[in-house]
């Protein structure tokens, strides 16, 4: 097979790896165009980039371990978003509570990367949605999925999620914008 490099030995030490290298590059290519991606999803459902990496390489991790039967998936990709939203969102419903039980609100630096970054206003105005409606503006603006495919990938109505997108919308338009709440009194998504 060839001499193996330390990232081969090191997977396969930490992660389980088999020696099959075919579906080590497969994996490898997935990561690198997908990792950006999954960071920012993670970051706009957490409102904060902080620890989106954490929860992103967790999922990956995750995604590693069962490659060998994702790598067969149509969209592999579509089971470590799943695993990324419901981390995601497990994640900032402890945040919110931990953030109640101290009464502070947390100041994180910037986080300076190449990785694809939400404007800061927009960050911490989702920041106050709640987690459900920060998901699924999440999920339908970040990720570009449709109605449909939101209600799938969280297991809920589609007009659940258009109640979502139509309430996030205005409580982001009041807070980005306060005088334009008024002026759009009824939305439609």
């Amino acid at each position: 097979m060839g001499m193996r490099t330390t990232k081969d030995v090191v997977a396969q030490v930490v992660i389980g790896a088999d020696e099959d290298a075919g579906s080590f590059v497969a994996f490898d290519d997935f990561y690198r165009a997908e990792y950006a991606r999954m960071v920012a999803l993670c970051s706009g459902i957490l409102g904060r980039r902080a620890g989106a990496d954490d929860l992103v390489q967790d999922a990956m991790v995750e995604a590693y371990r069962r490659w060998d039967r994702l790598a067969y998936y149509d969209l592999p990709r579509a089971w470590v978003r799943r695993v990324v939203v419901q981390r995601a969102a497990k994640a900032a419903r402890k945040r919110r509570h931990e953030l109640d039980a101290h009464h502070r609100v947390a100041t994180l630096p910037a986080f300076v990367a190449e990785q694809v970054e939400l404007d800061d206003e927009l960050r911490a105005a989702l920041a106050q949605l709640p987690v459900q409606q920060r998901t699924v503006m999440a999920l339908h603006y970040l990720e570009d999925l449709s109605v449909a495919d939101v209600a799938d990938e969280l297991g809920i109505a589609e007009g659940t999620v258009k109640t979502h997108l139509s309430r996030g919308r205005l409580r982001l338009s009041a807070q980005i914008d306060p005088a334009s709440a008024n002026d759009h009194p009824e939305e439609q998504p």
